[in-house]
């Protein structure tokens, strides 16, 4: 996981999808810090997709 800066509604209604790989999840810049504040002592993000 990782904060990017095209992590954007306008990116998502462009490109149909959010980010530019089908692999880590981006979140934006600003939010990756509570991000990790959620994630710390053992948290755990679960990503479930299907194509």
């Amino acid at each position: 996981m990782h904060g990017a800066d095209y992590v954007s509604e306008t990116f998502i209604a462009e490109h149909g999808r959010l980010g530019r790989s089908w692999g880590c999840p981006a979140v934006s810049r600003a939010d990756m810090p509570r991000m990790l504040e959620l994630l710390a002592d053992g948290g755990l993000l679960y990503v479930h997709g299907s194509k």
